[in-house]
C-alpha cells in the first residue's frame, strides 16, 4: 500500500486544547470524533487499531488497545466509573488536527470494507509514525493475573532503573511532538532503603488546601515538586506559558476558602488559562481530594475562577498524575474521578516524572 494515501506530517503535534477531539465512550461505543471505534460485544480489535494509527499517525501499544477494550466491556456492565478510568489509562492524546486526522479514519474505514487488511493499513504508517509505543522490556512487570482483560500486560512499572530522570525511550509526553527532545528531570524516586519517605505525600497546593503543613518529610515534597516541575516543563514544550509556575489560589463563587492549583498554565492561542493539579505517588495508588473536585467542578459551572496573584480568571482545570508502579486511580475515590470527566476535566496520567 502507497503510505501517501495518508497525507501524515511527519512529526504531528500532540498539543492539547480546550474542548480536543479525542477518543471517549458514547452509550455503549468508543468514538473519535463521532466516528464509531468499536463497539460493546462487537469489539473489532484489527478494525480499531487500524483506525487509530491512521487518526494519530502511530500504531497504538498492546495496553493501550487492552485498555480501550477493558472501557467498552465495562461501560456495557454498567460500571461507568472504572470504564472512564481504562479510557483514561490508554493515554491517547487529542488530536491535533482533527479534520484531517478524521479523514485519514474515514479513507481507511473505506478501504478496510474495500477488503483491505487492516494490518496493511497500520504497516502503510509505520514508517512515518510516531511511536506511541514504549520499547520493549522482557523485564517490565505485568498486571497480575485476576485483573480482568488487562491481566498479562505490561504495565508503566519502571522500579528498575528508577535513579534515572530520562523519559522511557519511544514515549511523547501528552502536548509534546516527537522532535521536542527528552526533558532531563531530577530523580522522582530512589532505590535507597529510605524508601518509605514517599509514604503520604503532600504536597504544597494540598496543604495548603488543608490548612497544614507543607509537606511531612524531605523526601514526599521531592516527590511532588519533581512531578511539578515536570508538569510544567511539558506545558512549556507545548507551548503554554506559565504565569504561575507555584501553588496558585483560585476564588471559586460559593466556597469560603479558594482552590489552590499546583501551577496556572495560560494558552496564547485561544487565552485560556488553566488551574493544573499534580497528582504524585509511589508504589500506591492516586487519591482525589473531594474538596478539590467539588471546587473544580464548580468552576466550570460557574464560569471561572479569579487568582489574585495572576490577576486573571482561571476557566479550565487540568490533572496530571505521576505514579510509579500504580495502575489504577485509588477506587475508594474513583467517583471523583467519575465526576471530573463528566465535568470534562482532563486527567492524563504518567508513569513518572
Amino acid at each position: 500500500m502507497n503510505p501517501e494515501a495518508f497525507p501524515i506530517a511527519d512529526a504531528p503535534s500532540l498539543r492539547r486544547r480546550p474542548g480536543a477531539v479525542t477518543v471517549s465512550l458514547d452509550g455503549e461505543a468508543l468514538t473519535l470524533g463521532g466516528f464509531v471505534i468499536g463497539k460493546a460485544g462487537k469489539f473489532d480489535e484489527p478494525r480499531a487499531a487500524a483506525l487509530l494509527a491512521a487518526a494519530y499517525g502511530a500504531a497504538l501499544s498492546p495496553s493501550a488497545l487492552a485498555y480501550l477494550r477493558g472501557a467498552v466491556r465495562k461501560r456495557r456492565e454498567g460500571e461507568i466509573p472504572l470504564a472512564l478510568t481504562y479510557l483514561a489509562l490508554a493515554g491517547l492524546p487529542p488530536l491535533a488536527d482533527p479534520a484531517a486526522a478524521l479523514e485519514r479514519l474515514s479513507k481507511s474505514d473505506a478501504l478496510m470494507e474495500a477488503g483491505v487488511a487492516p494490518s496493511a493499513i497500520v504497516a502503510a504508517l509505520a514508517p512515518r509514525h510516531v511511536d506511541l509505543a514504549r520499547a520493549y522490556n522482557p523485564d517490565q512487570p505485568r498486571v497480575p493475573a485476576g485483573n480482568g482483560e488487562i491481566s498479562g500486560q505490561w504495565t508503566s512499572g519502571d522500579a528498575g532503573g528508577a535513579t534515572s530522570g530520562a523519559r522511557r525511550e519511544g514515549a511523547t509526553p501528552a502536548g509534546q511532538t516527537a522532535q521536542t527532545p527528552a526533558v532531563q528531570s531530577t530523580p522522582a524516586v530512589d532505590n535507597s532503603t529510605d524508601w518509605t519517605q514517599y509514604f503520604s505525600l503532600i504536597g504544597a497546593a494540598q496543604a495548603a488546601q488543608r490548612g497544614g503543613r507543607p509537606f511531612n518529610g524531605r523526601g514526599p515534597n521531592d516527590q511532588h515538586q519533581n512531578g511539578v516541575n515536570q508538569a510544567i516543563q511539558d506545558y512549556r514544550n507545548a507551548g503554554f506559558e506559565i504565569p504561575s509556575d507555584s501553588a496558585t489560589n483560585v476564588t471559586i463563587d460559593g466556597f469560603a476558602t479558594p482552590r489552590v492549583y499546583d501551577f496556572v498554565a495560560h494558552d496564547p492561542v485561544t487565552g485560556v488559562y488553566f488551574g493544573v493539579e499534580v497528582k504524585t505517588t509511589m508504589y500506591d495508588t492516586i487519591f482525589f481530594d473531594r474538596s478539590q473536585v467539588e471546587k473544580d467542578v464548580a468552576l466550570y459551572q460557574v464560569g471561572g475562577g479569579y487568582a489574585p496573584a495572576i490577576k486573571q480568571s482561571v476557566t479550565r482545570v487540568a490533572y496530571e498524575t505521576y505514579c510509579t508502579g500504580c495502575r489504577f486511580f485509588n477506587f475508594r475515590t474513583i467517583y471523583l474521578a467519575d465526576r471530573l470527566y463528566q465535568a470534562g476535566i482532563a486527567i492524563t496520567p504518567h508513569s513518572r516524572p
